[in-house]
C-alpha cells in the first residue's frame, strides 16, 4: 500500500526559512531595478535571461585561486596540458567588462554561468577525464574544481545582478 503523498501547507513562518526568502526578494528586487532602468530606455519590455552561458578563467588564471601548496604541481601541470579549446579568443568568457558590454548589446538582462574551461589537474575535462586512480588524484582535482569555483564567485560578484554561476562538484568521494 503507497502511502499518500505529502500535503503543502503553504510557506514555513520560520525565521530561518524566512531569510532566504528576504534574500531572494531583495536579489528580484535588485533585478528588477536594473531591468527597469535598461527599459526605461529602450523601451523594451522583455526580460530576456540566457540559461546557458558559458564562463572559465584563462587557464593560468586559475593558480591565484589555488591554494599556496599547490601552486608548484599547477605550474608543472599547466606546462604539459593540452588545452582542448585554445583556440577559443573570445575574452568574454573570462573579462567581466567585456562580457557585460556584450549582454547590453544583445538585450540580455541577465545569466546563468555554466563551466566551460579545463579546470585545474584535469587532462581534458572535469566531466571527461574518468575516475581519479588515487586519493592524491582526487585531492589534486578537488582542489582544481574549488579554484574555479572561487573564481566563479568572483566574478558573479562583480555583476551580482546579472549573473548566477553553477559550481562544479567531485562526485567521486562522497564522503
Amino acid at each position: 500500500e503507497c502511502a499518500a503523498p505529502p500535503v503543502w501547507t503553504g510557506p514555513s513562518t520560520s525565521a530561518a526559512a524566512a531569510a532566504p526568502r528576504a534574500r531572494r526578494r531583495t536579489t528580484v528586487r535588485r533585478i528588477a531595478q536594473t531591468t527597469s532602468a535598461m527599459t526605461a530606455t529602450t523601451g523594451d519590455r522583455y526580460l530576456i535571461l540566457s540559461s546557458d552561458a558559458h564562463a572559465g578563467a584563462p587557464m593560468a588564471g586559475y593558480k591565484d585561486f589555488l591554494v599556496p601548496r599547490l601552486h608548484d604541481e599547477f605550474d608543472a601541470w599547466l606546462a604539459a596540458v593540452v588545452n582542448p579549446w585554445v583556440d577559443i579568443h573570445d575574452v568574454t568568457n573570462f573579462d567581466s567588462a567585456a562580457r557585460l558590454a556584450a549582454m547590453d548589446a544583445q538585450g540580455v538582462s541577465g545569466e546563468v554561468l555554466f563551466p566551460n574551461t579545463l579546470p585545474p589537474f584535469y587532462d581534458v575535462s572535469a566531466h571527461l577525464s574518468g575516475v581519479p586512480r588515487d586519493r592524491a588524484e582526487l585531492d589534486r582535482r578537488w582542489e582544481g574544481l574549488r579554484a574555479h569555483n572561487r573564481w566563479l564567485v568572483e566574478f558573479c560578484e562583480a555583476a551580482p545582478t546579472r549573473r548566477r554561476g553553477l559550481v562544479q562538484l567531485l562526485p567521486n568521494d562522497v564522503d
